[in-house]
């Protein structure tokens, strides 16, 4: 076995450096923001588990092995049991797992779309800034409540409701223009209209349907008469493409 492995810190006690326990607040407070945001989980599960991750392993792990190595001197007297004044997690490895972690989280932030991987950035600026100098925001009780306060439950909230929120909008947008090529189908049927570049109805041998639903909500009433439903689409592109 080679010096490297030899002084290789066990998956177990890095487990334990990271602190599972703690991991439960953030995942549950993202958890309750993705209930409020009101929008169906359908297809976004895996959206999901990465947010979850990214709070509780990814996020909250990496305060962690932040703290206990800017702590290690102090836990050395007060908590020498620990995984880095024990020497079970050697040398510099407490600071490799905190830098591995931040890049880590980082990576899978990106899943998350533009609002996930801000918050994951302000949450591990507060995770360096909470223990390391010369901030070390710990030494302030409001200041350091506050950044405790902000991560563990206000940012995942926040983050949960954004994320799917942002993923709802995104859905719809492609869903509407998904509505509006459907609404572009062509039949060769005698007596079907065009727009002229004017505006002006012509005769052609093609229909622009549209579906009741989209004219109900852009407020278009149906005209009577055998060619209603292509007079009524025309209006909808020419109000489309008029905007």
């Amino acid at each position: 076995m080679n010096s490297y492995a030899a002084h290789r810190p066990s998956p177990l006690v890095v487990l334990e450096l990271l602190k599972p326990i703690t991991w439960f607040p953030p995942m549950w407070a993202l958890g309750c923001g993705i209930v409020s945001s009101g929008v169906s989980p359908g297809q976004r599960w895996p959206l999901i588990v990465a947010g979850v991750l990214l709070a509780g392993p990814m996020v909250c792990g990496t305060s962690q092995a932040v703290n206990d190595w800017y702590d290690r001197h102090v836990d050395a007297i007060n908590e020498p049991d620990r995984p880095i004044p024990s020497g079970r997690i050697p040398g510099y490895w407490g600071l490799y797992i905190a830098v591995i972690w931040t890049v880590l989280s980082l990576l899978l932030a990106t899943l998350l779309g533009s609002w996930g991987f801000v918050a994951a950035i302000v949450g591990l600026v507060l995770a360096w800034a909470y223990s390391a100098p010369p901030i070390r925001l710990k030494r302030n009780g409001w200041w350091g409540n506050a950044a405790c306060g902000l991560c563990y439950e206000g940012l995942p909230w926040f983050t949960g409701a954004a994320v799917m929120s942002a993923s709802s909008i995104g859905a719809a947008k492609g869903g509407g223009y998904a509505r509006y090529l459907e609404a572009k189908t062509v039949a060769p049927e005698r007596g079907d209209y065009y727009l002229t570049p004017d505006g002006e109805l012509a005769q052609a041998q093609g229909r622009w349907l549209a579906s009741p639903d989209t004219l109900e909500r852009l407020g278009i009433q149906p005209p009577s008469g055998d060619h209603s439903h292509q007079h009524l689409a025309l209006r909808f592109v020419w109000l489309v493409l008029g905007r």
